[in-house]
C-alpha cells in the first residue's frame, strides 16, 4: 500500500471517529434542549393555568358576594314590607273599628230620636258627622277608594253649608264679653245650617256608612280565607 494511500485510509478513519462523535454530541445536545424547551413551555402553561384558576376563583368569589348581596336585599325587601303590610293592615282594622262604632251609634240614635223627647236632634247628628269626615280625613290613605268616592259626593254638597256656618260664626264671635258666651253665640249663630247640612245630605251620609259597612265585611272574609285554610273545620 503506497504512502498516499495509508494517509487517505488514516484521514478517513479520523474523519469517520468525528463523525461519530459529532453525531452523538449532536444527539444528546438535541436532547438537553429539547428537555429545556418542554420545562419552559411546561412552566408557561403552568403558569398559564395557576392565572387561569386564580381568576376563576375570583370570579366565583364575585359572584358569590353578588348572590348573598342579592339574598340579602330581598330577606330585607321582604321583612319591610311584611311589617309595613302588618302596620297598614292593622291601622285599617283600627280605623274602620271606629267608623263602625258611628255607623253602629248612629243608626241606633236615627230610630231612637222617633220617640225621644229630643226637640232638636241636630247637635248629636252633626257630631256623628264631623266624627266620620275627620276620621276619613285624617285616614285618607287607610279607607278604600269606594269609601273615599262616597266621602267626596257627601262633602261636595256639604261644604256650602260648612261655608255657611263659618261665616255666621264669624260674624256672631267677639259681640260678648267672654269667651264662653262668644262660644255660645257662635254655635247659636252656626246651628241653622248645620240643621240644614244634616238634613239635605242625610241620604249621602248614609251612603257613606253603608260603603263602610260593605268595606269591613269585605275585610272580616280577608281575614277568615286564611284562617279557614290553616284552621280547617
Amino acid at each position: 500500500m503506497s504512502i498516499p494511500e495509508i494517509l487517505t485510509e488514516n484521514i478517513l478513519t479520523t474523519l469517520s471517529g468525528a463523525g461519530v462523535l459529532v453525531t452523538g454530541l449532536s444527539a444528546f445536545l438535541g436532547r438537553v434542549w429539547s428537555k429545556r424547551i418542554l420545562m419552559r413551555e411546561k412552566g408557561v402553561i403552568e403558569g398559564e393555568l395557576q392565572e387561569m384558576r386564580s381568576n376563576h376563583e375570583k370570579s366565583l368569589k364575585l359572584i358569590e358576594a353578588n348572590v348573598r348581596l342579592q339574598i340579602l336585599k330581598k330577606d330585607q325587601f321582604h321583612q319591610i314590607s311584611k311589617s309595613t303590610f302588618e302596620s297598614i293592615f292593622n291601622r285599617k282594622i283600627e280605623l274602620y273599628s271606629d267608623l263602625l262604632k258611628i255607623s253602629v251609634q248612629f243608626r241606633r240614635f236615627a230610630i231612637e230620636s222617633i220617640y225621644s223627647e229630643i226637640d232638636d236632634p241636630t247637635d248629636e247628628f252633626w257630631n256623628f258627622q264631623r266624627k266620620t269626615r275627620e276620621l276619613i280625613e285624617n285616614n285618607r290613605l287607610y279607607v278604600s277608594e269606594d269609601l273615599f268616592e262616597k266621602y267626596v259626593i257627601w262633602y261636595e254638597k256639604a261644604v256650602a253649608y260648612f261655608k255657611a256656618a263659618d261665616i255666621a260664626g264669624y260674624e256672631a264671635h267677639g259681640q260678648s264679653y267672654t269667651e264662653e258666651e262668644n262660644l255660645m253665640n257662635v254655635w247659636d249663630a252656626q246651628h241653622p245650617e248645620y240643621a240644614k247640612l244634616v238634613k239635605n245630605t242625610n241620604d249621602e251620609f248614609v251612603a257613606i256608612l253603608d260603603q263602610i259597612e260593605k268595606d269591613i265585611d269585605r275585610l272580616r272574609k280577608s281575614i277568615e280565607i286564611p284562617l279557614n285554610k290553616a284552621l280547617p273545620l
